[in-house]
C-alpha cells in the first residue's frame, strides 16, 4: 500500500474508475478502496485529487451495486483520514449517499449510512445538507426496513445529524424517528 501511494497510483486508478467499463470501474474502485485501508497518505491523495471525490460520487450514482457499495465505503474511509478536511469536501457526496440510502443494495446502504455517520460529526454544513436533500427521512426508513448493520449505521448517522441541530431534530421527529428508535440497536 505504501509503495502504491509513493508511486502515485491514485491518479491512474481514478482515471480507470472514470473511463472504464462497469467491470473495470468496479475493480478499480475496489483497488482504490484497498489502497486506502490503513494508509492515511492514500486517503489524503484521494481527497486532494482534483477528481477524486467526484469520481466516487459518479460511481455512487451509476456504478454496479458492488461498485456503489465500495465507493461509499471509500468515502467513509476518506472521512476518517483527516476528519475535518474530509468532512468539508464530503459535502459534495451527500446527495449521492442519500440516493444510495433510498435505492442502493443492502451493503451499499450500510456503507452510505456509515459515511454519513462520519460526515455529520462536528459538521453543521453536512448536517444541513443531509436535511436539505431528504437524508433524515431516508435514514429513518433505513432504520425501519434495513438490515441489522444498516439499522445500526443509520441510527448512528441520525444521532450525529441531530446532535446540536434543532432543524434535524425536528425533521427526525416528523420522519418518525421516535417510533423506530429501538430498531437501530437490533
Amino acid at each position: 500500500r505504501q509503495a502504491f501511494q509513493q508511486a502515485g497510483g491514485v491518479g491512474p486508478l481514478i482515471g480507470l474508475v472514470r473511463t472504464g467499463d462497469p467491470q473495470a470501474q468496479e475493480h478499480a474502485t475496489t483497488a482504490l478502496w484497498n489502497a486506502m485501508v490503513d494508509n492515511d497518505e492514500t486517503k489524503q491523495d484521494v481527497i486532494h485529487h482534483p477528481q477524486g471525490l467526484q469520481v466516487l460520487v459518479h460511481v455512487l450514482l451509476s456504478g454496479t451495486d458492488k461498485a456503489q457499495e465500495i465507493a461509499a465505503g471509500a468515502l467513509w474511509k476518506a472521512c476518517v483520514a483527516q476528519p475535518f478536511l474530509a468532512k468539508d469536501r464530503l459535502f459534495v457526496a451527500i446527495p449521492a449517499l442519500v440516493q444510495l440510502l433510498k435505492t442502493g443494495s443492502p451493503g451499499a446502504q450500510t456503507q452510505a449510512a456509515g459515511a454519513l455517520r462520519s460526515a455529520c460529526i462536528n459538521s453543521g454544513a453536512n448536517k444541513m445538507e443531509l436535511n436539505r436533500v431528504g437524508g433524515i427521512a431516508a435514514l429513518v426508513e433505513c432504520i425501519r426496513s434495513g438490515t441489522s448493520k444498516t439499522r445500526r449505521e443509520a441510527g448512528a448517522a441520525l444521532a450525529n445529524a441531530a446532535a446540536n441541530c434543532g432543524d434535524n431534530q425536528i425533521a427526525a421527529r416528523h420522519a418518525g424517528a421516535v417510533q423506530v428508535a429501538g430498531l437501530a440497536t437490533r
